[in-house]
């Protein structure tokens, strides 16, 4: 334990293990987010230090705000085999979260192109509508 940490109250530790796990949340979250009004607090500035953090060279010298710990946090993350880590695992659920609701969204558009091919089917009409297409189905 770096004798830093050890030293700080139990209060500060928990406030700085909360501002750590949510820098770390939101990192992931945007840079998955593809919303230009995204209602994520943070969401925005957090897109301009992945933009930065893509391009940056000099890690260890580096000067933008929050650049260097945001790489030490994302290499923390990378590295870290520890499911019960206190640090990683808001968003190793957030993760989860997100694919549970990506692998959902993907079975309910493959059981509606199933239905939408199988109604174009019974109207006698063998071609099935393009998966691209979102036009309903005259009955």
């Amino acid at each position: 334990i770096d004798e830093r940490w050890s030293s700080l109250s139990s209060d500060t530790r928990l406030r700085r293990l909360r501002a750590i796990r949510q820098r770390l949340v939101l990192l992931h979250h945007s840079s998955k987010c593809t919303s230009k009004r995204c209602r994520t607090q943070h969401c925005a500035k957090m897109k301009l230090l992945w933009k930065h953090m893509t391009a940056c060279k000099g890690i260890e010298s580096c000067q933008v705000q929050d650049c260097r710990t945001s790489h030490g946090l994302l290499e923390h993350f990378k590295k870290c085999k520890d499911f019960r880590c206190q640090l990683c695992l808001p968003t190793r659920a957030a993760i989860a979260r997100r694919k549970k609701r990506d692998d959902y969204r993907k079975q309910m558009t493959t059981i509606t192109l199933k239905n939408l091919t199988s109604i174009n089917s019974c109207h006698g009409n063998d071609v099935p509508l393009p998966a691209n297409r979102k036009e309903r189905v005259k009955r």
